[in-house]
């Protein structure tokens, strides 16, 4: 298990989550040593194939290659798991509870520069060449829950969510049209707005997430369930405009402001 998927698994706030996760994700050199990883993301479409567990698809080709579909709404990691490595594919899978916008999104990650050789993401479907294999990958798999899930108090129904700030999401542009840090108060404001029924808010003085808005700015705010929202919050903090507003995934191109996100909210 790498660091990666710890933290995914251990870090509380998603948002701030991300962004720690997208900047190791980065090459990064150390004294005799180079970290790489290598991702690709693709959006698994059902098309048919035969005799495979209904949550996934892996039927070998005839070329020797594995074709891996995986259905909307996963959630047999280790069955996929096991597949794989009946096929010689050396893979750890982790689902991740996502937001719809997610479900279905595979990112797969190696160590290895080479490894990316051996993964082919083509019309919808993934396609992996054990023979081209040079070490072991990681697959994770986004998948939204069942809106009753059975969780503890503190856990959030998404693992993995956009940001609040996403064009797509409730609060979409908003930090474009702030100059200056976005304050706790003015982000309450907006959400109820936006009919957001529930915050919580999590600082460094308060780790623990809690339903009192403390002052101070907006470090990162992501949806953790419908019309619910994680906050974290800061006595100093970034210009809005530096705010994340990622989609939820670790590998994938940032939107970034610009006037026509800022004019939604500046017209209103």
């Amino acid at each position: 298990m790498t660091q990666l998927l710890n933290d995914i698994r251990t870090e509380l706030v998603a948002g701030a989550e991300r962004t720690i996760q997208r900047r190791r994700g980065q090459r990064r050199v150390t004294a005799g040593a180079v970290a790489i990883f290598v991702a690709v993301a693709v959006a698994v479409t059902g098309f048919g194939v035969i005799g495979t567990d209904p949550a996934f698809a892996v039927p070998e080709l005839g070329d020797g290659t594995i074709h891996v579909e995986i259905y909307l709404q996963f959630d047999q990691a280790e069955g996929l798991r096991a597949e794989l490595a009946d096929a010689g594919v050396d893979v750890e899978v982790t689902v991740l509870r996502a937001h719809p916008s997610l479900d279905g999104v595979v990112e797969l990650v190696s160590h290895d520069r080479r490894a990316i050789g051996a993964v082919q993401p083509s019309r919808g479907e993934l396609i992996i060449d054990p023979r081209a294999l040079t070490g072991p990958i990681e697959m994770l798999v986004y998948s939204t829950p069942d809106p009753n899930t059975s969780l503890r108090s503190w856990e959030p129904l998404w693992q993995a969510s956009p940001s609040v700030f996403h064009p797509d999401e409730p609060l979409g542009g908003l930090n474009c049209s702030i100059d200056g840090p976005l304050t706790s108060d003015a982000l309450a404001i907006h959400a109820a707005a936006a009919g957001i029924t529930s915050i919580r808010w999590v600082s460094p003085d308060n780790p623990e997430p809690t339903s009192q808005r403390p002052d101070g700015v907006i470090v990162a705010a992501s949806m953790w369930a419908p019309a619910q929202l994680t906050v974290v919050v800061s006595a100093t903090g970034p210009d809005a405009a530096e705010l994340s507003m990622d989609d939820g995934l670790h590998f994938s191109p940032r939107p970034t402001c610009s006037s026509e996100l800022a004019h939604r909210w500046r017209d209103r």
